[in-house]
Parts: structure tokens; C-alpha cells; sequence
């Protein structure tokens, strides 16, 4: 059907040309026709794959939710409860606390350390200069000004 409409519209429009000059455009014609009816099965084709690829996506982000929330830090803290005694769970606890006050530590020193830098840059705005100088001086103080020395 695709293939009759795209060589009629052709061969009408040229219907003043020669027999031989509207079988060759007849022919271009149903090519052209043929390669639509190809793309679009194609496409067709395609995006039932692509529905099949994204449901297929769908799933493994479903298991990937999944597999996040059980190594979670409350889903390990929940299971460390659950399996070590109340002695074992108290000692990692404590560790892990030391560990985030570390970090929170070091968080620090390197803000700091990023401050002190603005100031020293050539063409900085002179406000934020200042700025930086103050904040620096500001979070330079006990305990991080003592990790630092």
C-alpha cells in the first residue's frame, strides 16, 4: 500500500514526461518506499527492544536499591548488633565514632588550608580576600588548630 501511494504521487506529478522517464522515477520510487517500509519496521523493531532494555534497566536498579539499603550504615549497624555481643558491638561503635571525628577533623584542616590559599591568588576580588582571611581564622581554633601544630 506504502509502495502504490509513494509511486503515484511520482509518477502523477511527471505524468507529462516520456513512458520511459516515469517507469525510471516509478522505480526510484519504490525503492524509496522500500527503504521506508524497512526503517519503519525497523524503528518498530527498535523500540520494542528498547521497551525490553529499559523494563530489563528497571530491574536492576530495583536490585541495585535493594543491594544499597543492605550495606547501609544502619543495615550493618542493625547486623552487627544482631551478631556480635554487646561488648564487640560497643568497641566497633566506639571505633567508628573516633573514625568520623578524624574525619571531621581532617574536613576541616583541609578547609582551612583551602582558605589560606584565596588570599595569596593574584587577580582574586580583594572582598573575597578578606572573606577567606576570616573564615580561615575563624575555623582555626581548638581542635583543629591543635591537629595542625
Amino acid at each position: 500500500m506504502v509502495l502504490n501511494l509513494l509511486a503515484g504521487a511520482k509518477v502523477a506529478r511527471r505524468s507529462n514526461e516520456s513512458n520511459d522517464v516515469k517507469a525510471l522515477q516509478a522505480g526510484r520510487t519504490l525503492e524509496e518506499a522500500r527503504k521506508l517500509v524497512e526503517q519503519s519496521f525497523g524503528n518498530y523493531v527498535g523500540s520494542n527492544v528498547m521497551l525490553a532494555a529499559k523494563e530489563e534497566l528497571g530491574k536492576i536498579k530495583k536490585e541495585i536499591e535493594m543491594l544499597t539499603s543492605e550495606i547501609s550504615d544502619d543495615a550493618i549497624d542493625r547486623k552487627s548488633r544482631t551478631l556480635l555481643s554487646e561488648e564487640a558491638y560497643k568497641e566497633i561503635a566506639d571505633l567508628q565514632e573516633e573514625l568520623r571525628a578524624e574525619k571531621r577533623l581532617r574536613t576541616g584542616l583541609r578547609t582551612i588550608d583551602l582558605l589560606a590559599q584565596i588570599p595569596k591568588l593574584p587577580d582574586v576580588d580583594p572582598q573575597l580576600q578578606k572573606n577567606a582571611q576570616a573564615a580561615s581564622n575563624v575555623m582555626d581554633r581548638p581542635p583543629i588548630s591543635e591537629l595542625a601544630g
